[in-house]
């Protein structure tokens, strides 16, 4: 019986320490999680109902008595708003709230955190739900990898006006390094040679800018013979995820986010920490929303 009892402390803290490289098909379901949202970009504009996103993370399971929804007001052409994607859960029997609800509403629940207090709603009032509340996973690692996408949601998509200098490609393979390259020769000319750009400008940036894309490419290339998958390091009651990340205005980063757990199985999140990411080199579109 001791001995069993060692050998599983010693599994444990290898556990603990090694940490553990996903597989190929870690990258197939981050591409088909950010094309799936792609295809219904614009649902995600006029849909109230987005469960839809959870079609291709097939190891989380909501509550079946609730819907995943965005915490914000439609977008109108009227309407301008600097805001990222908002994903939250409400039961199936609430209605969606008046759009001048939203903003008041998160400003309070915004208020509640940074003051360290109770968020308090009442039993029929719609609040602003964490969707991991209601959202189960199966514990294997691909789960995890999964609810990391579903939580890296408003960097990947959903971003609207200034939100869109959030926007993040995650790296994951050697095709997304050429993917990101490809965009970013891309919006060299889309950025630099637009009608509408101010000439002035792009005589003011252009060294600035040329450097800062020679420098990523560089370093893009150079990461690309590495092994890009991302890197599970398993503790007690948590998990932390590290990979590499590409920012419209920020440049290569190296992101590291900590998942906690209520318990070492692993099928229900409490909370995420991200560190700062660490940049690589640095990069900023000549382009503004």
């Amino acid at each position: 019986m001791e001995d069993i009892k060692l050998l599983l402390l010693l599994l444990s803290l290898l556990t603990a320490i090694i940490p553990c490289f996903a597989q190929p098909e870690y990258t197939e379901v981050k591409n088909r999680y950010c094309s799936n949202a792609e295809a219904h970009r614009r649902d995600l504009q006029k849909k109230d109902d987005l469960t839809f996103l959870l079609t291709p993370l097939t190891e989380l399971k909501l509550n079946e008595r609730y819907v995943l929804s965005d915490f914000r007001r439609y977008r109108t052409l009227r309407h301008r708003e600097w805001s990222q994607l908002r994903l939250y859960v409400r039961k199936k029997t609430q209605n969606r709230p008046e759009e001048e609800y939203f903003e008041k509403e998160y400003s309070r629940y915004l208020k509640c955190k940074k003051d360290k207090v109770p968020y308090k709603t009442n039993k029929d009032q719609v609040a602003f739900v964490d969707p991991f509340k209601k959202i189960s996973l199966t514990g294997t690692q691909m789960s995890i990898w999964q609810a990391y996408l579903l939580y890296q949601s408003s960097c990947l998509f959903g971003m609207r006006d200034e939100g869109n200098y959030s926007q993040t490609h995650l790296i994951t393979s050697a095709e997304d390094v050429d993917s990101v390259i490809s965009f970013i020769k891309n919006s060299w000319d889309e950025d630099l040679f637009r009608e509408d750009f101010d000439i002035n400008l792009v005589k003011k940036d252009y060294i600035r800018h040329t450097n800062e894309t020679f420098a990523v490419v560089d370093s893009l290339q150079n990461i690309k013979t590495q092994n890009l998958e991302p890197v599970f390091t398993y503790a007690a009651d948590s998990v932390t995820i590290e990979h590499y990340a590409f920012g419209e205005f920020h440049g290569l980063v190296k992101f590291k986010t900590t998942m906690y757990f209520a318990n070492r199985h692993h099928r229900h999140v409490k909370r995420f920490n991200s560190t700062p990411a660490a940049v690589l080199a640095k990069y900023r579109r000549n382009i503004w929303y």
